[in-house]
């Protein structure tokens, strides 16, 4: 139903500019908290308040919302789930839908979907690839990843410069420059039939928070990275850039949190 309503308003609305060369498809999923003991579905599961990860009682929303470089994102997909769902239960599924929405709002061109790394799985990117978009996921820090990230060259690292300061979680602190590498990688080896080789983007920012206490110029430079699988077909600092914009969805959850979401029913 989405769907149809979706392609019925972009065949009559300048909805989505751009879409015929570039869009995206951003996934994520959001804890809700309820009050009533009897709420159907209702179970403990993971959300971040305030930078820090709680138990919270509820039900748990997955959405994807599609955007352009030049229009704002709209919803593509919802589901509501028990509370103690997983980011990543039936993300493959709900990725498919995704993009089948996308296209049939007139997405023709190239079509990539960004999520975090709740949904770093060979289920979720093959998923992604069978439906005819690209994909672009944050990795998870396992030992393969960081044998890959230290196999990369030093002198294949190119410094960035943000035109916006971006709020680095872990060193609280603003981040105004980086450096970053891609190199290939193959993922998923773990799972027979199901590994996927594609491009490894990393960002890699000074670890200021482990410097000597007692002020002291540090003796070598201490880094701290963060990893992207993509099979995207842009240029690194173009991928890498467009991929940090997957944070466009948190203001959409927001938003989602003032107005429909609002009404959600909290109590038997």
């Amino acid at each position: 139903m989405n769907r149809l309503l979706l392609a019925e308003l972009a065949r009559r609305a300048p909805l989505l500019p751009g879409k015929d060369t570039l869009a995206f498809i951003d996934i994520d999923s959001q804890q809700k908290r309820v009050y009533g003991h009897k709420k159907q579905g209702a179970a403990f599961g993971h959300t971040k308040i305030q930078g820090k990860s709680l138990l919270v009682r509820g039900l748990n929303a997955l959405a994807a919302a599609i955007s352009t470089p030049l229009g704002a994102p709209v919803i593509a997909a919802t589901r509501l789930r028990g509370g103690n769902a997983a980011s990543s239960r039936g993300a493959a599924s709900f990725a498919t839908e995704a993009v089948h929405t996308a296209r049939a709002t007139g997405c023709t061109g190239t079509l990539v979907v960004r999520a975090d790394s709740a949904f770093y799985s060979a289920a979720f990117t093959s998923a992604v690839r069978a439906a005819g978009a690209f994909f672009s996921v944050t990795v998870q820090m396992n030992p393969h990843v960081q044998a890959a990230i230290a196999a990369i060259p030093e002198d294949a690292w190119r410094p960035i410069q943000y035109p916006r300061a971006i709020w680095d979680d872990q060193l609280r602190r603003w981040v105004s420059n980086a450096e970053v590498a891609e190199a290939r990688y193959t993922a998923f080896t773990s799972k027979k039939g199901k590994a996927i080789t594609a491009r490894l983007i990393v960002r890699r920012v000074k670890d200021l928070n482990r410097q000597a206490a007692d002020g002291q110029d540090e003796l070598f430079t201490l880094w701290r990275y963060h990893a992207v699988f993509t099979d995207s077909p842009f240029m690194l600092l173009q991928a890498e850039a467009q991929h940090r914009d997957h944070a466009i969805v948190e203001q959409v959850l927001a938003d989602w949190t003032s107005g429909p979401l609002a009404h959600l029913p909290y109590v038997d």
